[in-house]
């Protein structure tokens, strides 16, 4: 939400699709940024760039395991 709101009021990006001040995503994401930077730091700890396989590895780790399939 942070990241958005600096987006939108710093560098006034996606302000055409973004209403001022609504940035909730309105689901809780914090557990599954934890699980995404836990995976990036224990397996690209040293990684300036990452290739798109990495950023999908990375993105996957979120996901809530238990409830796919």
């Amino acid at each position: 939400m942070g990241y958005v709101g600096f987006l939108c009021k710093h560098d006034e990006r996606f302000t055409d699709v973004i209403e001022r001040d609504k940035y909730n995503s309105h689901c809780p994401c914090l557990a599954r940024y934890r699980k995404m930077l836990e995976h990036f730091q224990r397996n690209f700890p040293e990684a300036q760039m990452l290739t798109k396989e990495q950023m999908l590895q990375v993105a996957n780790a979120g996901l809530n395991r238990d409830q796919v399939g």
